[in-house]
């Protein structure tokens, strides 16, 4: 396998988990991996209920993490997740030494992070808290199916004291909210960061493979299948080719948003001229690299106009 040039230096999924040796520990992982004729180690990537196991013995392995995912929500990919809260710890680094130099913050201050659209697994918000014990976070979503599902994960892992779920509506900007934080609370927001929903219209008719993007962009746009993150280059885009077949479980509220990603992150950075020092480092992941031109571009008239 080849090593996927998008990991974090610290990303443990560098290397392939063993899925023999994870099988023999996790019975219920164990009924989804099988020998071919050859005695190879196979694995169904196209089984949602494979995925899901997956996903949940991952967690479970890596973070000592338990989480029930329904049938019919996302299934979040777990090195992609970690790997996002990797450079945001990396963020949160510089932020803590940038604050203690102006004297305007502790090395140990507690961390608190903003995740909008949670997904029903909270799975940034567990990964976050199971790796860094002065963190906390804000988690918001807009579906009460989704809302339910991670306050029940959130409380599975008695985590309830470090995670507060939040519920809002697809045309409620999150602005009310932090800014309730901070009037009642006096809570400031250090991070916020956020997974958009990637396509803008329909999912199968923008499911194609675009030559202008890249292997690093396949990772974020192969959004129900692990497979793209344990596969050689050539792999991930033989399973892009077949994206339609493979398991795909979200709903279109989880993956469709009006405008797609671009319009989706603008108003997060209209919103932040509103907020002004309330969020302290504003973040997102993208899906395609058009999006990240059209971006920089809005962002740097920002800073041109003042």
């Amino acid at each position: 396998m080849s090593l996927n040039a998008s990991m974090h230096s610290r990303n443990i999924y560098r290397q392939r988990p063993d899925f023999e040796v994870m099988a023999k520990t996790y019975p219920s992982f164990a009924a989804y991996v099988k020998r071919d004729l050859r005695g190879k180690v196979v694995f169904d990537y196209n089984d949602s209920h494979a995925l899901r196991e997956l996903t949940k013995t991952l967690l479970k392995k890596d973070f000592d993490l338990e989480v029930d995912i329904p049938s019919d929500r996302l299934i979040p990919t777990v090195p992609q997740r970690l790997n996002y809260i990797l450079f945001v710890e990396d963020l949160v680094s510089k932020l803590r030494q940038f604050l203690v130099a102006n004297g305007n913050g502790v090395h140990q201050e507690l961390i608190t992070g903003l995740d909008i659209g949670t997904g029903c697994c909270a799975v940034f918000p567990l990964i976050g808290c199971a790796l860094n014990k002065n963190w906390s976070f804000v988690a918001i979503d807009v579906d009460p199916i989704t809302i339910q599902s991670a306050v029940h994960n959130v409380d599975k892992n008695h985590l309830q004291q470090r995670i507060k779920v939040v519920e809002s509506t697809e045309d409620q900007s999150f602005v009310p909210i932090i800014q309730q934080l901070s009037a009642i609370h006096g809570q400031r927001i250090h991070f916020l960061m956020t997974n958009p929903p990637f396509f803008a219209h329909n999912y199968d008719e923008e499911c194609v493979v675009k030559n202008t993007e890249s292997d690093a962009q396949m990772d974020f746009e192969l959004e129900s299948t692990e497979s793209h993150v344990f596969a050689s280059k050539v792999d991930q885009k033989r399973a892009f080719r077949r994206h339609k077949s493979t398991a795909n479980t979200s709903k279109p509220i989880e993956s469709v948003v009006s405008g797609g990603e671009v319009e989706f992150v603008s108003k997060i950075i209209d919103n932040s001229i509103e907020l002004s020092d309330k969020v302290m480092i504003y973040s997102s992941m993208l899906g395609k690299k058009s999006s990240l031109k059209e971006l920089k571009t809005k962002i740097k008239s920002y800073v041109e106009n003042g």
